[in-house]
């Protein structure tokens, strides 16, 4: 199944790049996917049309890694039609699945920056709408639950790295109506801590301070008047410690050398607790250098 994916990803590929050239439109965007300047940019997008009339678009991150591939069927890029593949900034598959008048339908899978597939199920209008299953990093089941037009109803059931039982959840119309947590021996909890993401030792304000603190912008480039966006992709494991460090680059070098520096400060974080349980957990930090 996994060749046969790559291969229709490939071919998918190829015939977008027939025509690729003439009457190309490219496009800025932010973080939130707004359009902006090209130096606030973290996204850039170039589509043409094909010989049929449809428009084929290409997103990139801002080191040229692809960033999504599909079609539109207008030149405004309104309606997104048929298959989408998704990628992340280190170029591996982020998801895959299908578009009708820019609406998700059909069966999604959605991948972890590290090539593992974290979830999958069925779409109808934009809307997770059957059981989807859910897996930790490292591609082990992490839970199951069900969704009915895009809202949650039923019994969702959450495990351990064990294959344990850690929370079982009942839900009506997306509103919670019983949940039982478990510890790894399998007896009920009465006391669950509350779960969280990633963040800062402190608290996420604290970061702020440590990068406002600690950064230093480089002399070249604030007399020349540049500013720039370097972007961390990483995992915080459930001890804290931080693993698997990606980053994307901005184009000063400079820039990239003064954040790598800051960010080797960061030695922990506090993990990611979820559906009662420590667990490993993505994180993207953004080191911007901007002159006020």
């Amino acid at each position: 199944m996994k060749k046969q994916t790559i291969t229709i990803s490939f071919l998918f590929f190829l015939s977008f790049n027939l025509l690729y050239g003439q009457d190309t439109i490219t496009t800025y965007f932010n973080r939130n996917w707004k359009k902006c300047d090209k130096a606030f940019a973290l996204f850039y997008r170039k589509a043409y049309p094909d010989s049929l009339g449809m428009w084929i678009v290409k997103d990139y991150h801002m080191n040229g890694q692809l960033q999504m591939l599909g079609k539109y069927s207008d030149k405004r890029l309104m309606k997104q039609q048929g298959i989408a593949f998704f990628y992340h900034y280190n170029g591996n598959v982020h998801q895959i699945g299908q578009y009708l008048d820019n609406k998700m339908i059909g069966y999604w899978k959605e991948y972890s920056t590290y090539g593992q597939i974290s979830a999958e199920g069925k779409k109808t209008n934009d809307k997770n709408d059957s059981i989807w299953t859910y897996y930790d990093l490292d591609g082990r089941l992490f839970g199951k639950k069900n969704y009915i037009n895009g809202k949650a109803n039923g019994v969702s059931t959450w495990y351990y790295e064990s294959g344990r039982v850690c929370e079982i959840l009942t839900y009506k119309n997306d509103k919670i109506v019983s949940k039982v947590n478990y510890d790894e021996n399998g007896n009920i909890k009465k006391v669950v801590e509350k779960d969280c993401n990633v963040e800062f030792i402190g608290g996420n304000q604290n970061m702020v301070l440590f990068l406002e603190k600690n950064l230093k912008y480089p002399r070249e480039l604030e007399l020349k008047g540049k500013e720039g966006i370097v972007m961390f992709h990483f995992i915080v494991r459930k001890d804290g410690t931080i693993d698997h460090v990606e980053f994307q680059k901005s184009d000063e070098p400079l820039f990239n050398q003064e954040a790598i520096r800051v960010f080797s400060l960061i030695k922990k974080m506090k993990p990611a607790r979820e559906h009662g349980r420590l667990g490993d957990g993505g994180c993207t930090l953004p080191i911007i250098f901007r002159l006020w």
